[in-house]
């Protein structure tokens, strides 16, 4: 499912994850361009795990949720990276990655 096909509401919560990474109910809440209540935020996150757009990871008296990146959002987004910055080529996206990685000191995978 694309973020895309959410209620906006569920695209804030879901976007703010995504931006974090790794987030509590209060740290998503805080984080939000809105106002909504803790209860109100916990609710979308577990709507949103069940449409496995976010997945619950639990810890000793900790929740956090986490992004779930199939090969479709991450094909999304590379697709929105390369029409921002590259005039939707993603194959001049990927030579640049190249380059940049070739070119850039402490980037070279490890034994090279």
């Amino acid at each position: 499912m694309e973020i895309t096909d959410l209620p906006t509401r569920e695209q804030q919560v879901a976007r703010t994850v995504y931006d974090l990474v790794e987030a509590s109910p209060a740290e998503v809440r805080k984080s939000l361009p809105v106002r909504l209540s803790l209860s109100a935020v916990r609710t979308m996150l577990c709507r949103l795990e069940s449409k496995q757009v976010v997945r619950r990871r639990k810890s000793v008296g900790r929740v956090t949720y986490m992004p779930v990146l199939s090969d479709d959002i991450r094909r999304a987004a590379l697709a929105r990276c390369a029409n921002a910055y590259f005039k939707g080529s993603t194959d001049e996206m990927l030579k640049w990655v190249a380059r940049s990685r070739r070119d850039s000191p402490g980037t070279q995978p490890r034994g090279h």
